[in-house]
């Protein structure tokens, strides 16, 4: 079966109706689900892994040390922290933009500080 663009519009937009009222909506649904389980509560970076229930296992401070499983951290939560992290900052100072309350800034900052602990520390 083959899905064309109209189909796919149409689709979105029931949706859409259903839920709520529209896009705006929809973001913000998106928003809050994207907090809830990709954001890490104490110390603000983005996962890019979260199951849909359940705890995220995270390599500990001994595992980093020890580099396992790797020192890149491939296939765990934390792997692309930075990246998916900048790019939600991005979102997150365009909501800010447009809204201009405490509760966006608050997120940004959150993500932000997330951002600076991941930053490798360089002496000198």
């Amino acid at each position: 079966m083959m899905i064309t663009r109209r189909t796919w519009i149409a689709g979105v937009a029931g949706a859409a109706h259903l839920r709520g009222s529209g896009p705006d909506a929809a973001i913000e649904r998106a928003h809050e689900e994207m907090w809830a389980r990709f954001i890490d509560k104490e110390y603000g970076t983005v996962y890019d892994y979260a199951p849909f229930q359940g705890k995220v296992d995270l390599p500990t401070a001994e595992d980093c040390q020890d580099l396992k499983p790797n020192g890149m951290a491939w296939w765990t939560p934390v792997e692309n922290g930075g990246f998916f992290g900048g790019l939600y900052l991005s979102a997150l100072c365009g909501r800010w933009k447009e809204q201009k309350s405490a509760r966006r800034a608050d997120e940004a900052h959150t993500v932000a500080t997330g951002l600076v602990r991941l930053a490798p520390l360089y002496p000198g």
